[in-house]
């Protein structure tokens, strides 16, 4: 495949600001649910006062605890019951996917990944990222790494919109050592990546600046600012370790390599992390069987 000139590249990139300046702003509930959860002295009742009054998030909450995932005895039937059952970081993830649905949901074509991969890629990085925040040597806030593992691939769900059938020509330009990663091969064929337009989505959002910068430079970790590198580090590693645990978005997994700083930032051994993959791994199977429920 070829690279795009400069005034192709131009106008693509300006179809796909576009396309993000569509994109609905965060749901008022999704947006106060990650102040409060993001607050370590919150309480399961902080929470409730704001589901309650979202009438979608309330149903969706309810499908959820009475899957066959959670077994209960006893239907529940009101969200100041349902939220104890699910957790609070389980709430959230429910309110981020209904109102990011066009970004999480929709098959990406432009990677060859299917319908879903995307919210089940982020949502496993967002679990190991938390346990990976537990033996950071920086004191990272396991909630903050949650939500940020949560978002950091929004870009892919646009980007993937323009990159139709190009798959294979990223692959073998990163595969023949032209281009060391999938991220540069999108910047050289597109003159942007999937990074850098989730940024532009995280600025659409307004989303605090930590966030922000884990979603720009969560492939470059050494680029980001020295305040956020902690959080940016764990990230990074809970990414690699989603696709390591099955949870990929497509042909670009195993196509990123690993910042050779990141044992600076974390006290676990390889044995630790193994254990943290398998924990994390079934509390992600236990969410996804719950969430198949539509």
């Amino acid at each position: 495949m070829e690279k795009l000139n400069g005034m192709k590249a131009k106008v693509l990139n300006a179809q796909i600001l576009r396309s993000v300046d569509a994109l609905p702003l965060m749901s008022q509930s999704a947006s106060k649910l990650m102040q409060v959860v993001a607050n370590k002295e919150h309480s399961i009742q902080d929470i409730v006062k704001i589901v309650k009054y979202d009438p979608s998030l309330t149903i969706k909450i309810l499908q959820v605890v009475n899957s066959a995932a959670y077994g209960l005895s006893e239907p529940i039937t009101s969200v100041e019951r349902a939220i104890p059952q699910l957790g609070d970081k389980i709430v959230f993830g429910l309110a981020m996917e209904e109102c990011a649905a066009p970004v999480y949901r929709d098959p990406l074509e432009g990677y060859e990944g299917e319908s879903g991969d995307l919210w089940k890629h982020s949502l496993l990085t967002a679990i190991t990222a938390r346990e990976l925040a537990k033996v950071s040597i920086n004191n990272v806030n396991p909630e903050e790494a949650y939500t940020a593992g949560l978002m950091h691939d929004l870009g892919k769900g646009i980007l993937s919109q323009y990159m139709k059938g190009s798959a294979p020509g990223l692959l073998k330009a990163v595969e023949s050592d032209t281009l060391h990663d999938y991220r540069a091969a999108e910047q050289f064929y597109y003159g942007t990546d999937h990074c850098a337009v989730g940024y532009h989505i995280a600025k659409h959002w307004n989303l605090p600046e930590a966030l922000c910068e884990v979603i720009r430079h969560h492939h470059d970790p050494d680029n980001s600012k020295d305040e956020y590198k902690p959080l940016v580090y764990t990230v990074h590693l809970g990414d690699i370790m989603a696709m390591i645990g099955g949870a990929a978005t497509g042909a670009d997994a195993f196509m990123y390599e690993q910042d050779p700083k990141c044992e600076d930032y974390f006290s676990a051994g390889e044995t630790e992390l193994d254990c943290f993959m398998n924990e994390a791994f079934c509390e992600f199977q236990k969410i996804i069987n719950a969430m198949s429920t539509e």
